[in-house]
This record gives C-alpha cells, structure tokens and sequence, in this order.
C-alpha cells in the first residue's frame, strides 16, 4: 500500500515538473515570437497564376511607413518551382515615395549555381529572399508603393510561383 502511495506521488511530482517545464517553454515562445514580430513591418507575397509571369504583369506592394527614424533592411522574396527555366530572373522594381517621386532599379537575382541546385529553402517549391536595401531609412512617412516585373526575355515565364516583399527593421 505504501510503495503504490509513493509511486503514485512520484508520478505527480514529474507530471506537476512537466507541465511547469511546458509552461515554461510556452511562454519562452510566445516572447520569442513577440520579438520577431516586431522587427518585421510588412511581409506579403503575390500568387503568379498558374506559375507563369507574363511580360505585362506587375505585382504591386504597399508599404504603409511611419518610422523614419530605424533603418530597415528590405528583401524581394520569389518561390519557384522545378518547371523554372533559367539560373537566373531580371527584374524592374520601382518604387514610388509619398510625395510622388519615382525610381527604378533594374536587378539581377541568381536562382541556381553553374549546376542547377536552387539556392534558398525548400524541395519542389524554393523560396529565395534577395536582399534590395540594407540599412535603408524611410525619408518620408506614408505609403510606399514598390511594383516588381520580370525582365526576361521570354513573354510568359514559367515556374515562378510567388513574388515578395519583406521589410524589417535592422538589428
């Protein structure tokens, strides 16, 4: 009767030190995810339907920005897939400040090496995020709007899946 008492008060202390370890690392979680969410200011992808960006198409993002004091850091992401036919993608990006002004960038992006392995995360469906402005200040508060076309040659591209932008503040 004894040896079931102190079993069964044994079990309890290493259910009540589990829970509390769980509890634990909930908590830990919930302020890690506090943390990196509010380094992040806007990060939003674009479906290419079908996989296949025509020439004319633009993917167009709006950033909402109040902070001109913290320099951000901000990144084109694209997701492609295994039908993509090239090492490599050109893009146009434009962006257009509050007050109207305008610029453009004409950007090379390496998708692959010399051999054909992806660079970026994933099997079937890759995601790379290029790195456009580091250290970058906002100079005006409002809303940017940054437009993202293809620059190929080809009039209908196939395998890129999603294209993306991400902007952070820098640590």
């Amino acid at each position: 009767m004894k040896e079931k008492r102190a079993m069964e008060e044994k079990k309890t202390k290493i259910n009540s030190t589990a829970v509390k370890t769980f509890g634990l690392f909930l908590i830990f979680c919930a302020v890690l995810l506090v943390a990196c969410s509010r380094q992040e200011l806007f990060c939003r992808f674009q479906a290419i339907e079908e996989s296949v960006w025509h020439r004319d198409s633009v993917v167009r993002f709006e950033v909402s920005v109040s902070d001109t004091l913290s320099p951000c850091n901000v990144s084109i992401a694209l997701r492609n897939n295994d039908r993509y036919p090239y090492k490599n993608i050109w893009l146009f990006v434009s962006v257009q400040k509050p007050s109207g002004e305008l610029r453009r960038d004409t950007i090379e992006c390496q998708l692959a090496d010399n051999y054909g392995k992806w660079y970026g995360k994933g099997i079937s469906l890759y995601e790379l995020s290029i790195p456009y402005e580091t250290g970058f200040t906002y100079s005006q508060s409002g809303v940017y709007v940054y437009t993202i076309a293809q620059a190929m040659r080809d009039d209908f591209l196939t395998g890129m899946s999603e294209v993306g932008l991400q902007v952070r503040i820098k640590n």
